[in-house]
């Protein structure tokens, strides 16, 4: 066990938290130390855990800040499935379930999952400068996820680059956003109803007062009609600036192998690159839900998209299909292949300048500058 938890109930009960505490399972290794406790007269259950660099470096307060924060995100944990509990990241109620990561559905941040270790830290500490800054930003994260259906996973070594791959979004993209939204509830003349306080999150926008900013502006340009009951029309000015002659700006159809294996070089390569990196959307058709045929679904999205990204590993037919489609519709095509891969590529598309990374650190970095270089950026 780490030196500084050799009496860590005595410690605990110093601090304030009770005497009915006992050590289930110290736990040391090569990279970090973990200390799980239980309080069965609370019914609490805690980790938490350090690196040894970080129990050099932190002062005895800071370790027992780190020991009080497990525990009151303990406190907020329901023990029961699926209980009402308050959500770590905008403290609504939220509907959380226990596990090693905590399972939330929050009406305003989605559907999620986040580690009992990101929990164990200061990241949701209102008082901190940082955590007010992100927050608003991971729900972003978490609630435009879900409403993909894709259920992310929080842990300590993505949460802050996701925030920030929110919180660098440009205006002019927000604002794109934020007429997407209003056109996918209406059809042209009919009213849309927008719940500012829970909807936010799903433009990028930090808080309900900076979506109805947003809002406001697209009112005084003629985008948007206000209604004297509080809903929104789209004019046909709104209707146009969406209109995909172009693609919309800052949208990525991603076409690729859904593969397993891929999985990394997707959520750590092309997602960041493309999302945090340059601040576009990337779209992946297994990702988007929908009802409509698939086949049609995927020409809508490339319709759309300003520019697509083409992974060639695994030579699935419906990644040349869509690469081609994207091509005669005059959408710039970036093409990839994993290293191993490339040898197998078609000789119709050998021509094309190809990244060929060898792995989703390699991806990301390739992928971004070629993106930069050649996508016109879109704030």
């Amino acid at each position: 066990m780490p030196d500084q938890y050799d009496d860590v109930t005595k410690q605990l009960a110093d601090m304030g938290f009770g005497k009915q505490w006992h050590v289930v399972e110290p736990v040391r290794g090569d990279l970090r130390s973990t200390i799980w406790i239980q309080n069965t007269e609370k019914g609490l259950d805690v980790r938490f855990e350090l690196s040894p660099a970080e129990s050099e470096d932190l002062s005895d307060d800071e370790k027992q800040q780190r020991i009080r924060n497990a525990i009151e995100n303990a406190r907020k944990r329901p023990t029961g499935p699926g209980e009402i509990s308050r959500c770590p990241l905008c403290s609504w109620d939220a509907k959380v379930r226990s596990g090693d990561a905590d399972h939330v559905i929050c009406d305003l941040c989605g559907e999620f999952k986040i580690t009992r270790t990101l929990l164990a830290t200061p990241f949701n500490d209102k008082a901190s400068e940082e955590a007010r800054g992100l927050l608003p930003y991971l729900s972003a994260h978490t609630r435009q996820a879900s409403a993909r259906g894709e259920v992310v996973t929080l842990d300590t070594r993505n949460w802050k680059q996701l925030a920030l791959a929110h919180k660098t979004t440009p205006l002019s993209r927000r604002i794109t956003k934020l007429l997407e939204l209003v056109a996918s509830r209406s059809e042209p003349g009919s009213p849309v109803t927008l719940n500012l306080a829970a909807e936010f999150p799903l433009v990028d926008a930090k808080s309900k007062e900076q979506m109805g900013f947003l809002l406001d502006y697209l009112v005084k340009t003629g985008c948007l009609q206000k209604l004297p009951s509080g809903q929104y029309v789209m004019e046909v000015k709104g209707w146009e600036q969406l209109q995909p002659t172009a693609g919309i700006p800052g949208n990525c159809f991603v076409a690729m192998s859904f593969h397993e294996s891929l999985k990394d070089a997707y959520e750590h390569g092309i997602y960041l690159a493309v999302k945090e990196d340059c601040k576009m959307d990337p779209v992946r058709i297994d990702l988007v839900p929908h009802n409509d045929n698939i086949v049609d679904k995927i020409i809508a999205e490339i319709r759309t998209c300003q520019f697509m990204v083409a992974d060639f590993t695994g030579h699935k037919a419906g990644v040349y299909f869509e690469a081609g489609f994207a091509r005669g519709l005059g959408r710039p095509v970036i093409w990839t292949c994993r290293e191993d891969d490339f040898k197998k590529v078609h000789f119709d598309i050998v021509q094309f300048s190809h990244i060929i990374w060898k792995d989703s650190g390699d991806l990301r970095m390739r992928l971004a500058d070629r993106i930069k270089a050649t996508i016109p950026m879109t704030g």
